[in-house]
């Protein structure tokens, strides 16, 4: 028999989770913070060592005009010039297409970030009722409700409206002392919050089932297990 749904443990290993997911992210995000300027620096250094080339070839050409060199040789260096002039600009026309490229990367990066952090939200079902001075945290997790239906509800008869129901009420009165967040797993029904006492949370809940048979519905309702626990201003 599997280990009754724990949502305070269940929502522990969430918290955990999300905290090395966003140190991972965080470490995705600097390694490639660092792989760009690391980029940057070889295309700095790159463009250093071919402007130095490139003014030794224009020193060569005065040299070589002042001492009086053939006309032809003197032509070959200048075209050595332009030649090296022209892929100057192909570089830097090539080092700014990379740049642009790494920006969009991490555009599309932060945008991957930004969207698991939704379906994060999304997935824990997190939501916020005010009442007032007084605010209510809920966070409901489908695929929690759909592992609870699994392990409370199997072997669950369907009589339709025959057989028997069996109901039975479960209810808790807690003091808290700051602002309370009532956090709800609930496999079925509906859930509705009612501003009561300050610095008090009472909670009801009912349990519903429906057997074949009398004996069929008891043994039903004792496998739903509700548990309503408090941990400071956390129910």
């Amino acid at each position: 028999m599997s280990d009754p749904f724990d949502p305070v443990e269940e929502q522990r290993r969430r918290d955990e989770q999300r905290l090395r997911d966003e140190e991972q992210q965080r470490r995705n995000e600097d390694q490639l913070r660092r792989d760009a300027e690391q980029r940057d620096r070889d295309r700095e250094q790159m463009e250093r060592d071919f402007r130095e080339q490139l003014e030794r070839h224009r020193e060569d050409l005065r040299r070589a005009r002042s001492e009086g060199e053939r006309e032809e040789e003197l032509g070959a260096r200048e075209r050595d010039i332009e030649r090296m002039q022209r892929e100057h600009e192909r570089m830097r026309e090539r080092a700014e297409r990379m740049r642009e490229r790494e920006r969009e990367r991490a555009e599309r990066e932060h945008e991957r970030s930004r969207r698991r952090e939704e379906r994060r939200a999304r997935h824990a079902g997190g939501a916020y009722v005010g009442f007032g001075h007084r605010r209510f945290d809920f966070g409901v997790d489908p695929e929690e409700i759909a592992r609870s239906v699994s392990a409370a509800f199997v072997g669950m008869d369907d009589d339709g409206d025959d057989g028997e129901t069996f109901d039975e009420t479960v209810e808790k009165t807690f003091v808290v002392e700051g602002t309370p967040r009532l956090r709800v797993r609930n496999v079925s029904g509906e859930t509705n919050v009612h501003v009561g006492d300050p610095g008090e949370i009472r909670v009801v809940a009912r349990k519903r089932v429906r057997g074949g048979s009398s004996d069929r519905a008891k043994r039903l309702l004792e496998n739903v297990e509700v548990r309503i626990e408090q941990r400071g201003n956390d129910v």
